[in-house]
């Protein structure tokens, strides 16, 4: 687990309200779509797709804004049914999750643990940036967790 900055990043992205309980239903398909869009553009950057919460607060039937994002080098046509934006740069506490999304709860757990008992300010919104997908063999995914801070 560390604290760093995050630089702002250029992306292509999908905005909507969901639930916890409603993410399988984005998986895959949606980062499929952006990555064909930013592919089609001539803008792909072949990172790590990113998922960003905001308002999530752990439980399943709680609604919050949810934006699928690809990296992406220009805002360069157009984007549609998506649009471009950029992420701004920010200062989190990241840790690394190895294996199946899951147990993301786990590492989402350690982060609050760490954050409360050193009475760290964070914001409501985190970011999960998905390193490596395997959908055959979850064993295999890597996760980066982000908890945005307060300054």
């Amino acid at each position: 687990m560390e604290i760093k900055q995050v630089d702002k990043t250029k992306v292509i992205k999908f905005t909507t309200r969901a639930t916890l309980k409603d993410l399988n239903q984005y998986t895959g398909v949606m980062p499929a779509r952006l990555t064909e869009a930013a592919q089609k553009l001539g803008i792909a950057t072949g990172e790590p797709q990113i998922w960003q919460y905001t308002g999530s607060d752990g439980n399943p039937d709680t609604e919050f804004s949810l934006e699928i994002c690809i990296p992406i080098r220009s805002f360069t046509g157009d984007p549609s049914p998506f649009v471009f934006d950029e992420l701004p740069s920010l200062r989190c506490i990241s840790q690394l999750h190895k294996g199946p999304w899951m147990e993301l709860g786990k590492t989402y757990q350690n982060i609050m643990e760490e954050l409360l008992k050193k009475t760290i300010d964070f914001k409501p919104i985190t970011r999960e940036i998905y390193i490596n997908c395997d959908f055959e063999n979850q064993q295999n995914c890597i996760t980066e967790v982000q908890v945005v801070l307060k300054n």
